[in-house]
Formats: structure tokens, sequence, C-alpha cells
């Protein structure tokens, strides 16, 4: 059963840009990831400093793994630095209907 990530970040109006990229670079390396299913970015429609990143992963070791891995550590630090409050993070698992 695969796993789900939504995150969501609030940037400085100014780090938008750089945000933009950095997060660009982490989708790019977490995609070779061999766990990963899904990552995709998006910016809230007229507010480029809202960003969303919706992740799959084939289940839990994957996405511990993604969050050992150098690429997202690096990110983690320069987010530290541009946010302007925590990144909201939901898991979510799915349930058989």
């Amino acid at each position: 059963m695969s796993l789900h990530v939504f995150a969501s970040l609030e940037v400085s109006p100014q780090a938008a840009a750089q945000a933009k990229a950095a997060l660009r670079a982490l989708a790019e390396a977490t995609r070779q990831e061999p766990g990963c299913l899904r990552y995709e970015l998006y910016e809230l429609d007229g507010r480029p400093e809202s960003l969303y990143v919706f992740e799959e992963y084939r289940n839990e070791a994957a996405v511990a793994f993604h969050r050992a891995a150098p690429h997202y550590r690096a990110f983690r630090e320069l987010a530290a630095e541009i946010l302007v409050s925590p990144v909201d993070v939901k898991v979510l698992k799915s349930t058989p209907t």
C-alpha cells in the first residue's frame, strides 16, 4: 500500500523564486529514488509564495529513505531560512473502499 505525502510551504515573497528553483531540483532528485512513485510541485494561483508538494512512495521505508537523502536534508536547511511558518506535512495512507 503506497503512502501519499502532502506538504504545504509558505515562503517569504522575496524567496519565492529561490524556493521554487530549490523545490524543482529536489523534485528531480527525488523522482530518481527507488521508492518514489510521484513528486509534483504546485503553487497557489496568484500567490507564488504558497507552495504545495504532492508525493507518493511505495511504502514507509521509501519515505524514510527520502527523508535521509542528502538532497532532502539540503532543502530542509534552506527551508529553515526562507519559510515564514513551519512546513505542514501530512502523510496519508490509502484506505480500502
